[in-house]
């Protein structure tokens, strides 16, 4: 291929097509990794990638699941077409319920699980089960909704919409949704 030219983009989406078809298989494989071999995945999760130097930034050193996390971000954006963020902007329903229904739905499920562990637990059980689950539901909508959704045909602009609005709020809402879990 002359790399002076540009792909053909019927190859490019048979290339991505191919990925995307065989994503499910790829994060098995992952799955499969990390139990056989944990040490890789810790050695990963804290192996540095060098030093990161922007003027008028403190220096900093990525790693590669901060790497990953970006690229998965990156391409994810590069599937929003610039003309449908004003029509986002314009009409923020979806955007402001999607936001909403990731903080307050974990709340919700939290509080009938914690009265259901009432029922069924001993309180020391419960609480730590419950606070684990809190600890996942205060999170963030995962970077990984933006590849689930662009693999069921969702909206790009909305679920990246729903990724960076709940990284924005979440120094509100993980305090919120712990407290409420504490109830």
């Amino acid at each position: 291929m002359n790399l002076a030219q540009p792909p053909h983009p019927r190859r490019v989406q048979r290339a991505l097509a191919r990925c995307q078809r065989r994503l499910t298989w790829g994060v098995l494989a992952a799955f499969a990794a990390a139990a056989l071999a944990p040490g890789l995945g810790q050695w990963a999760r804290h192996a540095g990638c060098g030093v990161l130097r922007l003027p008028g930034a403190q220096p900093t050193e990525p790693t590669i699941p901060g790497l990953l996390l970006g690229y998965l971000l990156f391409v994810a954006a590069l599937q929003v077409s610039p003309g449908e963020l004003p029509a986002l902007l314009r009409r923020p329903l979806p955007l402001i319920a999607g936001t909403a229904a990731a903080a307050l739905i974990p709340v919700v499920l939290l509080l009938c699980m914690a009265a259901a562990f009432t029922l069924l637990l001993d309180e020391d059980s419960s609480s730590g089960v419950l606070t684990g689950l809190a600890l996942i539901a205060a999170m963030p909508v995962a970077a990984a909704a933006t590849v689930r959704g662009g693999r069921t045909g969702g909206n790009h602009t909305l679920v990246v919409g729903l990724v960076l609005s709940s990284a924005l709020l979440s120094p509100l809402t993980i305090p919120l949704t712990l407290i409420g879990a504490s109830c």
